[in-house]
Formats: structure tokens, sequence, C-alpha cells
């Protein structure tokens, strides 16, 4: 795991980004380069996109390789295209794999528009492999393109 920035979070710990070893994602649909990738290259002008638009399906999870303590998400919709609605989004985690087993964390908003961050610090679970977010409710429909979606542990 690459540590890709380093801040001190609300409760006094030191957080750092922490990049996955794999992804399943709805967000496959891209503008030059691997979708999946392009979530989490610290680079918000490259997106990926849901290319049905914001469904009950819409999700993003990240295979640490490792238990994470995760402290923190940011999520930041594209800067072109962006979110056509707002969203609630489940945060949760398994020890499971990718695809199963989950447990909701909290939520985390992701407001309608472009270039809109949404960050939401996290009580302490514990530590584990996988994370997501998956879609919990809103309005359906229109785009969703996501620039970053980046989880910081604690450490």
């Amino acid at each position: 795991m690459t540590a890709l920035t380093q801040l001190i979070g609300s409760e006094g710990r030191a957080q750092r980004a922490v990049s996955p070893s794999a992804v399943d994602t709805s967000f496959t649909l891209a503008t030059g380069g691997a979708a999946q990738a392009q979530l989490y290259d610290s680079n918000d002008t490259t997106p990926a996109a849901d290319s049905s638009g914001l469904t009950a399906s819409t999700h993003a999870a990240y295979d640490f390789g490792a238990a994470k303590n995760i402290a923190r998400v940011r999520v930041i919709t594209a800067s072109a295209n962006g979110f056509g609605a707002s969203g609630v989004f489940a945060i949760q985690y398994s020890d499971t794999n990718l695809t199963s087993g989950f447990t909701t964390a909290t939520t985390i908003t992701i407001n309608a528009g472009t270039s809109q961050s949404s960050d939401k610090q996290i009580g302490d679970f514990g530590a584990h492999r996988y994370w997501r977010i998956i879609y919990q409710s809103g309005t359906t429909g229109g785009n969703a393109w996501l620039g970053e979606l980046t989880f910081y542990e604690r450490y």
C-alpha cells in the first residue's frame, strides 16, 4: 500500500490514504484509462462513471490486501459531468470478500454537481480488509461520475 498523504484527523491520530490491491465497482466507464484505477489515482480530473447512472447498485469496493482501520472517506465528483442528483451512500466493511458480508459503519452524502467534495470522519470500527461505498438512498438517475474515492487509515 502506498501512503499518498498524511494528516492528523479529528481524533488527533495520524491518517494516510491507502490504495487498494483490487476493486469491484459499478464505475466502469472511463475517459482515457482504466476506470477502476482512476478512482484512486490522486487526480480528480480522471473520472470514472457508472454507465447506468445513479442506481440502487452504484458502488465501489476496495480490497486493501490486508486489514485496515479506516478513519475517513473522501469522495469528489468528477469535474465534468459529476453527479446528477445527491445520494446517500453507506460506508461498509467486510472480512469476507469484495462482494459480500458487508456491515454498515456509517453513511456519506455525495452532493449533486461537479467537483463536489464530500468528506466523512468515521468512528473506529476496527481493521477490515474490504471497504466500500454503496448507494443507500436519494434520487436515482442522472450522471454518476466520480473524480476520486479515497479511504484513509488510522496509524
